[in-house]
């Protein structure tokens, strides 16, 4: 999260059970709340406040509002769904949310100053992994609205309701695949912070595994993924997996080399160095119980 409107300085995140924070700069690392065991009692999916005082999670099927500072934390819905994946808009004035309806996952939206809930979607589908755009204007989620396959979507609230446009075009595989379908799917969509591209999880060509990172960016910062001169839509710039990723240059083959399943020579290449955070800090070796495994 960014505290001063330009570097990410913290980042909040969910690990056994808890709610733990890290400053990126220092490597301090704190909890914010503290674990619980079973694996439906834990907090999950944090989205920081606007001002960054407070954490927006998810825990029990409801969401919850905790104070940076610590105290007692506040519910913010309740209903017969299993509510999940909030993300609070840049203004601070409301959070989308998935929320599993037995027959459905729709999104919805949360009036923080009134507490008003009401779907955003209803096509009857899986929805899921709603973004806010940087401005606050759009969504980014993940949706098996048109085929049941999930692709990611973009769109802004008119009268009421998404207005879904897809992503990138539906692309199948040649490379056979183990464990998913002939057809790259799209996962787990962020935006970039001007808001003019999206990075995202696909699979294409991709034997093993959910794939690696791809960034696409948008016509105009709200229409469909441009396309590359030379390339299928389905191409755009890959960060791979692991410690190494690629980028595709204009012309090339869009199958990705070792690091995805295949072995297609490119152009270019450039390795992505991820660094260690942190090591195990001492807060999660204080004697408590192991989760239990299913």
């Amino acid at each position: 999260r960014s505290l001063d409107g330009n570097d990410i300085t913290q980042l909040a995140f969910g690990l056994r059970g808890g709610l733990y924070e890290v400053v990126l700069k220092t490597h301090e690392f704190r909890m914010v709340q503290g674990a619980t065991v079973g694996d439906d009692e834990a907090a999950a999916y944090p989205s920081y406040s606007a001002d960054g005082k407070s954490l927006i999670y998810a825990q029990l099927g409801y969401l919850w509002r905790q104070a940076q500072d610590g105290g007692i934390a506040e519910q913010l819905t309740d209903s017969d769904g299993y509510d999940f994946q909030p993300d609070v808009s840049p203004d601070g004035l409301y959070v989308v949310f998935a929320r599993d309806g037995k027959d459905a996952i729709e999104l919805h939206l949360l009036d923080l100053s009134t507490g008003d809930v009401v779907a955003i979607t209803d096509g009857g589908g899986v929805n899921v992994e709603p973004r806010f755009s940087p401005d606050g204007m759009q969504l980014a989620w993940v949706s098996t609205r048109d085929n049941g396959r999930f692709q990611v979507y973009v769109g802004a609230l008119e009268n009421g309701k998404l207005q879904a446009q897809r992503l990138r075009t539906e692309r199948r595989s040649r490379t056979p695949r183990y464990y998913y379908s002939e057809y790259d799917h799209e996962l787990s969509p962020t935006w970039s912070p001007d808001g003019a591209e999206l990075i995202f999880i696909t699979n294409p060509e991709t034997s093993y595994g959910t794939g690696g990172l791809w960034r696409a960016a948008l016509s105009g910062h709200g229409g469909k993924a441009r396309e590359h001169p030379g390339l299928p839509a389905d191409t755009g710039e890959n960060f791979g997996l692991g410690v190494a990723g690629y980028v595709l240059g204009h012309g090339e083959s869009s199958v990705g080399p070792g690091a995805l399943g295949v072995h297609a020579p490119l152009r270019y290449h450039f390795a992505v160095e991820v660094p260690e955070l942190f090591k195990v800090p001492d807060i999660l070796q204080q004697g408590r119980p192991a989760l239990p495994r299913r």
